[in-house]
């Protein structure tokens, strides 16, 4: 499924970080969501927050891993997480380009070679999705005598300096400046369509979905995500609610106060080290789809082995392991609603859903987006020059080290070929060339993710009533209404108890 899904290296034409031009493949990794592998900003490694599995030569766990703190945005107060992911992704890998040379192991240069100089027009492997393409104008003209020229295609080579980024990114500035800022490919030229009018996407329409949740929480973006259609260029200004408890909340019993700490282990976790409310839906919802189907859908996170040791099906057969067959495939598919279906009577049955015991996070984030979104139109080719990174950039601070390799570290080499072997093929001075490429831009998204406000909205979890509240609440209402006092009650004793012994002597 990773090797089929389109590929992020491809799918993002180019990004900005703060105003900032950086590169795509650097900061966009490919992630599992529950609508399959998607490409993700920003985001933590969730399976680095399991815990670890013992070795014979350790009697405890070793936690090797280094915390990624892959926060969107922070301020003086309160630091707030965000995660942007798109869907559809492939593994990516970073290249550098080098304008000098081709190399002769480059496949773009090898197919320049081999295209046919007739007035018949073949297209190579490398941009063969390109007939019959809607923004493809030159076919409708007649096809003229090629001349091929090879100058402009970039050699794509495996560049050993620059690497996933995980540092934490943070902004403390609102606005649109100040985010995260993509232009998406649609690539609809690569669109498969079948003879047999089977159903191959949950959607019905062509475009995107992006999710922005917390970074350190597996994405659910069938169920959440944000429609981002084609041709369009979308803002969406994200506000954060924050909720902070209090020593007292702490210090409270966990049956009294109904919300956890990532430190309590009154509701222990198999897979996770900590505790929060959406590791424990997660866990709840593979413990429940292996129980039913014996299996686990290939877009759940790899659990490790202890969380499936000893778990056993409906039918009493023992798990070995967690790939799905057919069979297996067609029980989740048939049992989607009853998973997806969570409530707090733990009496319920399969047939109305599943029982989890997991409340809420007593410390807790919460998102808020405004969407708004219009047609998109390229002023003077802007995008388009950008995409062809035509754009001269100055000092750049997320550039890793200045190397002769780096001509175009922030450019997308692949789509940057395409379109010169295009132009080769169709020749040089055909002008369908340059508005088909304006045509492809026009199709594309771009999308501008960043905070509202300078600030977020804090809440503080306390609690309402202690023993000393309610002995003065007590001793208010009953003073006010009688009079009472400690004096009062006192004489009241005296009067009841003792003066009735007196009397007797």
């Amino acid at each position: 499924m990773s090797e089929i899904a389109p590929s992020c290296e491809k799918m993002f034409l180019f990004c900005k970080w703060k105003g900032q031009r950086i590169n795509c493949a650097r900061y966009v990794k490919q992630i599992k969501t529950d609508g399959g592998f998607c490409c993700s900003f920003n985001c933590a490694d969730l399976e680095k927050s399991f815990v670890q599995e013992k070795t014979e030569d350790t009697d405890e766990d070793e936690d090797t891993d280094e915390d990624t703190d892959t926060k969107y945005t922070e301020d003086e107060t309160t630091t707030t997480e965000a995660e942007t992911t798109t869907t559809e992704a492939e593994s990516t890998t970073t290249y550098a380009s080098n304008e000098s040379e081709l190399s002769n192991n480059d496949s773009s240069a090898q197919q320049l070679d081999s295209v046919n100089t007739t007035s018949k027009i073949n297209y190579p492997d490398l941009i063969k999705g390109f007939k019959g393409a809607s923004f493809n104008l030159c076919e409708k003209e007649a096809a003229p005598i090629i001349k091929l020229d090879g100058s402009k295609v970039l050699s794509k080579r495996k560049n050993k300096l620059i690497k996933k980024e995980q540092n934490i990114l943070r902004t403390n500035i609102p606005g649109k400046t100040f985010g995260f800022t993509f232009l998406l490919d649609a690539m609809k030229e690569d669109m498969y369509i079948n003879p047999w009018d089977e159903t191959l996407t949950q959607n019905s329409h062509h475009g995107f979905q992006v999710l922005m949740h917390s970074p350190y929480e597996f994405p659910e973006i069938t169920k959440m995500g944000t429609s981002v259609g084609l041709g369009t260029e979308t803002y969406i200004a994200l506000s954060a609610l924050v909720t902070e408890s209090t020593d007292a909340v702490l210090e409270m019993d966990p049956g009294r106060r109904n919300c956890s700490f990532g430190a309590d282990k009154h509701i222990p976790l198999q897979a996770f080290k900590t505790y929060s409310k959406q590791n424990c839906l997660l866990e709840c919802r593979a413990k429940h789809m292996l129980r039913l189907c014996g299996c686990l859908v290939y877009s759940m996170p790899v659990f490790p082995e202890s969380f499936t040791t000893g778990m056993v099906t409906e039918n009493g057969t023992i798990i070995n392991n967690t790939f799905c067959t057919l069979t297996q495939l067609l029980c989740i598919a048939d049992s989607q609603t009853i998973i997806n279906s969570i409530s707090d009577n733990e009496d319920i049955d399969f047939e109305e859903g599943i029982y989890c015991n997991c409340p809420d996070d007593c410390d807790d984030v919460n998102y808020t987006q405004e969407i708004s979104s219009q047609k998109l139109v390229d002023h003077n080719k802007k995008l388009e020059r950008e995409t062809l990174c035509k754009v001269e950039y100055g000092v750049n601070p997320h550039i890793v080290e200045k190397n002769e390799d780096l001509n175009k570290p922030y450019c997308n080499i692949d789509f940057i070929n395409q379109f010169e072997l295009f132009k080769a093929v169709h020749g040089p001075g055909n002008i369908c060339t340059d508005r088909s490429l304006t045509s492809k831009i026009s199709e594309s998204s771009l999308v501008h993710v960043y905070f509202k406000d300078i600030g977020v909205t804090k809440l503080s979890r306390d609690q309402l009533y202690s023993w000393s509240d309610i002995v003065a609440q007590f001793g208010g209402t009953v003073g006010l209404c009688m009079g009472f006092s400690l004096l009062s009650g006192c004489e009241i004793i005296y009067f009841c108890l003792f003066r009735p012994l007196f009397k007797k002597y």
